[in-house]
């Protein structure tokens, strides 16, 4: 997350901020809670501090952003060194609130009640050995659930830690609070990770020691208090497309196809019809093999 413009000990890297030590970077929490207002603004209050352009206060305040929500987010011009990549955009006239509230737009889809219930199934294990999904741990938050259909990768923010430490300052300073993210996106991400990665499961626990997150050794483990889409207001739409993925693509491999138990009728009908297929092609074979056997026996 800290490429294009992190804390090194370069040159260039020192021209492209104002700030160039940690010290200087902490410095800029004051500036924003003294200028609880857009961008630009914020960059005059901390060309104060430390003069410099414009562009140069921008990306230090963009770098501050990065290391302290968790989000991705770049100069326009970045998207043109890194298209693949799914960065974000604080504009000048846009406060740092507005901002979050943007990258982070509530579901404005209703559900009936009967097609919001969650499978017990739905786990990133079952993904991954039914449906193929590949996991791709990301840290930006903003890139959280993001499934990416061409590559049938599905992206995992798995930083809980971080998100328990913005969640204890809502319990510590109340409504004081000066983070920007909201308390119940902190909440609702949490419960994502307990919801596909489940604490207690030893396959889960096998996949992420495959892929090295251990992310699940620590709590809070508790999930949604249901298993019901209506829960999540910010990552339902995520959740919505990963559910549709999960229960509705075939399996992609014979393999798969053996462990597919979404629907145990479908599943077992499948399998008679493939032992019966194979015993009509073996009565097949032994009738031939016979016939032939017998037109053999009359020419001798």
């Amino acid at each position: 997350m800290l490429k294009f413009g992190s804390l090194t000990s370069t040159a260039t890297s020192r021209n492209e901020l104002l700030v160039t030590t940690h010290t200087d970077l902490i410095e800029i929490v004051d500036v924003v809670r003294s200028a609880a207002d857009n961008k630009l603004n914020l960059i005059q209050a901390l060309q104060k501090r430390h003069p410099g352009t414009d562009a140069t206060a921008s990306r230090t305040l963009n770098l501050f952003v990065r290391l302290w929500l968790m989000l991705n987010v770049r100069e326009a011009e970045a998207l043109l060194h890194a298209p693949q990549t799914y960065l974000l955009h604080w504009s000048d006239k846009q406060t740092l609130p507005e901002f979050v509230a943007e990258a982070f737009p509530t579901s404005r889809w209703k559900i009936e009640a009967k097609d919001s219930r969650l499978h017990p199934s739905f786990t990133a294990v079952f993904m991954v050995d039914i449906c193929g999904l590949k996991l791709e741990w990301t840290d930006c938050l903003a890139d959280h659930l993001r499934l990416d259909r061409r590559h049938n990768a599905l992206r995992v923010y798995s930083y809980k830690g971080l998100l328990q430490a913005h969640l204890n300052t809502y319990q510590s300073t109340g409504a004081n609070n000066e983070s920007p993210l909201p308390e119940r996106l902190l909440m609702e991400t949490i419960w994502s990770l307990n919801l596909l990665f489940p604490q207690w499961d030893q396959n889960t626990n096998a996949l992420l020691k495959k892929h090295q997150q251990t992310f699940q050794q620590a709590g809070p483990y508790n999930g949604p208090p249901t298993l019901n889409l209506a829960e999540f207001q910010y990552w339902r739409d995520r959740l919505m497309e990963l559910h549709d993925v999960v229960f509705l693509a075939p399996p992609a491999s014979w393999a798969q196809l053996w462990r597919d138990r979404r629907n145990p009728q479908q599943f077992w009908t499948f399998w008679l019809a493939l032992v019966i297929l194979w015993l009509t092609l073996i009565s097949t074979v032994a009738g031939i093999v016979q016939a032939w056997a017998s037109i053999k026996s009359l020419d001798s």
